[in-house]
């Protein structure tokens, strides 16, 4: 997948803070390949906004099912048709079209005032505007620093309406709401730029059979399928795991079972980062390359002075009693303070950096070194000293962190 095309994603994605939503909007649909004469304007957005609140005011509960108070803006961003599709493309086959698929796909924005919203909320809102028109509609969501993309299914409905000659006269079921959620708008995830590459025209068109539209969207639904995104990313964390036991060195000898507690630790990390507790920084190359006096991706300073530290100086230790060893203390008590303050650019700034994360008392961060500087009856696992010469006894390289490779 094109890297180059991933860049511009990402590119597109930071102008949503600062460009009108139809303009963001737009321009995202266009980078990932989808382009449309037929666009809207602001007279008839205004109306269409307008319809759709007066609907949502005749629904039960609409405040807390439709969050409708939180409904700033709405834009229909293009209609893209067949026509369109096969001129562009060439790969929607015209002859084999027909009253029962889709003659064309709708792409709308709707601008939400709140920071978070659940999946329900997102599904009721994409399910409802989708029951306003018989087109198939694609709801951008923007709400605080976050970008959701919504789909849905639908079917024509196959019993007989006495009233019509066709099959359901005519009418179509709507079904599965399908969601890429909390895209955000700053510093995507690597595995959601993935996913939007995946949803580009010319991805889909190299990997799936598309030719129509319903072809295109049993192609979008197969790139949000929750069953192959947990395949791909199970095999990658394979991969990286694989990777990892390669290249590292414990103390112990015991390569594949420390790699498995640094994934489980990192993991639980990665919660905690998402509800905003631990500082992205930390994961952000640049950003963590300027909390040490050196970067290199073949040493072990970013894991040791940046995630050791996390481990266990930070969750591991009450927020009151955290601080730096005393280096002339050798005990196990001095097991939980910060270290590596001479490979830090600035010990304190970093400190100071991790107020907001809180104390995890469960096990997970445990050093288990049972105590430092001794030749016999300790242990040295995690290798969490502030000894020059013990370190060397520990290695795993920034790269499995940052590079793009997976061994």
């Amino acid at each position: 997948m094109s890297e180059r095309l991933k860049k511009q994603i990402e590119g597109q994605l930071r102008t949503f803070a600062d460009s009108p939503l139809r303009e963001a909007g737009t321009n995202l649909l266009h980078t990932l390949g989808y382009h449309s004469r037929r666009t809207s304007t602001p007279g008839i957005d205004a109306e269409r906004h307008r319809r759709l609140l007066d609907a949502a005011a005749r629904t039960a509960n609409a405040a807390d099912t439709l969050r409708s108070e939180d409904w700033d803006a709405f834009h229909f961003l293009c209609q893209l048709t067949d026509e369109e599709m096969h001129a562009q493309q060439t790969v929607f086959n015209r002859q084999a079209i027909d009253d029962a698929l889709m003659r064309s796909y709708l792409f709308a924005a709707l601008k939400l005032s709140g920071d978070a919203y659940t999946r329900t909320q997102l599904v009721n809102i994409t399910r409802f505007i989708n029951k306003q028109l018989p087109q198939p509609i694609m709801v951008m969501f923007q709400y605080g620093h976050f970008l959701t993309l919504a789909i849905i299914n639908r079917r024509w409905d196959k019993r007989k309406n006495p009233c019509s000659s066709k099959v359901g006269g005519g009418r179509h079921i709507l079904e599965k709401v399908t969601l890429i959620k909390d895209i955000h708008l700053r510093s995507p995830h690597r595995a959601h730029l993935d996913i939007l590459a995946a949803f580009a025209l010319d991805s889909l068109v190299q990997t799936h059979a598309v030719h129509t539209f319903e072809t295109l969207h049993k192609a979008w639904e197969g790139v949000l399928n929750t069953e192959a995104l947990n395949r791909k990313f199970y095999g990658e964390l394979y991969a990286w795991y694989q990777w990892a036991v390669a290249e590292c060195r414990f103390p112990d000898g015991e390569n594949p079972v420390q790699v498995i507690r640094l994934i489980t630790r990192l993991l639980f990390i990665w919660f905690l980062k998402e509800k905003g507790l631990v500082p992205d920084e930390l994961f952000e190359k640049t950003a963590a390359a300027e909390h040490l006096n050196q970067f290199s991706s073949e040493t072990s300073d970013y894991y040791q002075a940046i995630l050791q530290n996390l481990f266990f100086a930070t969750l591991n230790t009450p927020i009151d009693k955290r601080a730096f060893s005393s280096r002339n203390r050798r005990h196990h008590r001095d097991a939980n303070k910060y270290r590596y303050a001479d490979v830090l650019q600035n010990p304190d700034a970093f400190v100071a950096s991790l107020q907001q994360v809180p104390f995890v008392n469960g096990g997970l961060f445990d050093c288990l070194d049972t105590f430092e500087g001794t030749r016999a009856g300790g242990a040295r696992i995690d290798c969490f000293t502030d000894d020059a010469h013990a370190r060397q006894h520990l290695h795993v390289p920034a790269k499995l962190f940052f590079d793009e490779a997976s061994g």
